[in-house]
């Protein structure tokens, strides 16, 4: 994987939601997310392995939320897409086979988004 040179966060977004122009707090917030990220990327990715959709639905709903709060545009925006398919029954999650390939590829999006994210807070720090 090449490195990304792009900053996955809107940083100039995230400072104007916490209301200040500090980069340390920005970094901090983005630090906890990044703290948060592997195990949420890993329990996705084991609630979909084991087809547990309300599980999966439910950690990306959540992973939604946080990456939202960080201005994680990019990875967001999938999750809010994916967010949008669950059906309101929560416990019948069935879907047409071109929703589950819809699902899937749009699940390989928000792993690759992690990916990219992970290989670029590896080289650049952020505290």
């Amino acid at each position: 994987m090449t490195q990304n040179t792009k900053d996955p966060f809107d940083r100039k977004s995230l400072a104007q939601r916490l209301g200040c122009s500090q980069t340390s707090l920005s970094n901090a917030v983005i630090t906890r997310f990044l703290k948060y990220l592997p195990s949420a990327i890993k329990n996705l990715n084991e609630a979909y392995d084991d087809q547990n959709m309300k599980k999966f639905f439910a950690g990306c709903h959540s992973l939604k939320g946080a990456s939202g709060t960080v201005s994680a545009n990019e990875l967001h925006e999938v999750l809010k897409t994916i967010d949008a398919m669950k059906n309101l029954d929560e416990d019948k999650q069935t879907f047409s086979d071109e929703e589950a390939r819809t699902i899937s590829d749009l699940f390989k999006q928000v792993n690759k988004y992690c990916d990219e994210i992970f290989v670029f807070t590896k080289n650049i720090p952020l505290v």
